[in-house]
């Protein structure tokens, strides 16, 4: 899911169908929303304006949400005084009265509403949460749990997590024992709006402060001012809801130099001139807030490997990394883990008044590993789990020449954590293309799939193509591209005649759903044709613009 930063309101069409009813428009209007949501909750949207020029009558927004999700309220966000706002409803169509007549504005200052939004508990809801490219997870269909965004089932695997409130304390203090070349510190954090300092690290003899983190008033990451830095970029960490951030400390030749990564995206980045050294470091969390906050899958690494294995296994509990050593681990599902940790010789641990709750943090039970081998006239199927405790039955399935997936062995999942499962699949047709891949049954009746295994030399298509939606759509409509091998993909649109109206990508895909967001409003009506096609492939399909 993109997140962007100060859009001017000539690209907003490019998430959202907004139209403004005034004479005035704003300089500035951008939506924020959760990446990761559980199913059948309650979450923020966001909505940011900034005017140069203040209209003298009422404001009214339009845009298009899905039907998965009910908007509940809305308001607008002042300091002091919340004031709730005029919603209308119709046929997914929203429309919000700002009320300028009644509210008093400064001329650039930023203005925010808040939707108070809930989905109706769907596991999949197609086309996103607005008309945008926001990503659901495929919790039946989706190949790696790894790409999971959006609405989730929690998973028992999540276990506990660590209650701060304004009386509670965590402090890792690094020390002279080890040489570090690089420190990755990540954790999720389940937070609430105005939060003060909530993660800092300081060095212990001069007592500077190197990152700090809060949440402001407005419900986005706060991180001070700082000449020096490379990289900035807002991150909307929402009200009640997990958001994923690590801090990579990394040694180079002219120094320290300080990353910041927020739900697998690097969003700031400076260098650390005073530092030169990863000892007598204070990593600590703590609320001055009246308000809680949670954490869970707090480590601390050593990291060796690409920061892309670190953001791709933030969903899971452990993982493994050949060039990595974890130096700490606390997934607060027990007290004895601190109690413990106390004695680990890289770090002396303080902490108070943590309190422990049941997390529904996306924290996942990982899939199984598939392997085939291909014999004359059959395939040994071979799996084994990496989360026995919480797998209860397995399912291997297969899809032979462009069909669907078909149940084709099932067994329950044993306690040995080392059991080895297999199969023999008889092959009747040699020339058959065949997929294989194994749906893991958990304890808590949610599901994790494993990587498909591809057996079979004969050609196929790169990707497959689903139909636009909406469609008929006005303006906007997204297009789905699932890509089944990497491959080089262009995707354009043409109108009936056979005129190019939009490129809308051309480059390299990875294996996976891609969504791409196509806006009609300067388009007249009509039927329009979009083509995706790769080295090896080409699909057309109609869709129709209807104004």
């Amino acid at each position: 899911m993109n997140k962007f930063l100060l859009f001017l309101i000539t690209t907003i069409h490019i998430f959202f169908a907004v139209s403004l009813k005034a004479q005035v428009e704003p300089a500035m209007v951008r939506f924020d929303y959760p990446e990761y949501i559980p199913i059948n909750s309650v979450f923020d949207v966001s909505l940011v304006i900034k005017y140069e020029e203040l209209p003298t009558e009422n404001v009214t927004f339009t845009f298009e949400k899905n039907k998965g999700i009910r908007i509940q309220s809305a308001y607008l966000n002042l300091k002091d005084n919340p004031k709730k706002l005029f919603v209308k409803v119709r046929n997914n169509k929203v429309n919000i009265t700002l009320p300028f007549e009644k509210v008093k504005i400064s001329s650039n200052a930023l203005v925010q509403i808040i939707l108070k939004c809930r989905g109706t508990g769907e596991r999949r809801i197609e086309g996103g949460l607005f008309t945008s490219r926001f990503e659901l997870s495929k919790i039946n269909d989706e190949p790696n749990i790894e790409k999971i965004t959006g609405f989730y089932p929690p998973q028992a695997i999540a276990g506990k997590a660590g209650s701060f409130t304004n009386l509670s304390k965590l402090q890792l203090l690094t020390t002279g024992k080890a040489e570090w070349e690089n420190l990755y510190i990540e954790y999720w954090i389940k937070a609430n709006t105005n939060l003060n300092s909530f993660f800092n690290i300081t060095k212990r003899n001069t007592n500077d402060t190197l990152i700090s983190f809060s949440e402001n008033n407005f419900g986005f990451l706060s991180i001070p001012v700082n000449e020096n830095e490379t990289l900035r970029e807002d991150a909307f960490l929402g009200s009640k809801v997990w958001n994923y951030l690590a801090v990579s400390l990394s040694q180079n030749f002219d120094g320290i130099v300080a990353n910041v990564y927020f739900n697998s995206k690097a969003i700031y980045s400076k260098p650390l001139n005073n530092l030169f050294d990863l000892q007598g470091l204070i990593i600590s969390f703590g609320n001055s807030s009246k308000k809680e906050f949670e954490l869970d899958r707090l480590k601390v690494w050593n990291f060796r490997d690409n920061i892309e294995l670190a953001l791709r296994n933030k969903n899971f509990t452990v993982f493994e990394a050949d060039s990595s050593e974890n130096l700490l681990d606390f997934n607060f599902d027990k007290k004895s883990e601190l109690k413990f940790a106390k004695r680990n010789e890289n770090f002396k641990i303080k902490y108070n008044n943590i309190h422990y709750k049941k997390s529904d943090a996306p924290i996942f039970s990982k899939a199984p590993k598939l392997t085939v081998t291909i014999g004359s006239s059959y395939n040994s199927i071979i799996w084994y789990v990496q989360e026995y405790s919480m797998a209860k039955e397995f399912i291997l399935e297969k899809a032979s020449n462009g069909e669907d997936y078909k149940e084709v062995y099932s067994t329950q999942a044993d306690d040995d954590p080392l059991k080895i499962y297999t199969y023999i699949d008889e092959v009747i047709n040699n020339d058959e293309v065949s997929f294989y891949r194994v749906k893991q049954i958990n304890k808590d009746k949610t599901e994790v799939i494993s990587a498909e295994v591809k057996i079979g030399n004969k050609e196929i298509a790169d990707f497959k193509v689903r139909q636009n939606y909406p469609n008929p759509f006005n303006p906007l409509t997204n297009i789905y591209v699932d890509v089944i091998n990497t491959t080089e993909i262009k995707v354009n649109v043409y109108d009936l005649v056979g005129n190019k109206v939009e490129k809308l990508y051309d480059g390299v895909l990875p294996q996976g759903l891609h969504t791409f967001p196509f806006d009609g409003s300067s388009l007249p009506s009509g039927i329009y044709f979009f083509e995706v096609s790769s080295p090896n492939s080409q699909v057309i399909k109609k869709m129709i613009l209807a104004k």
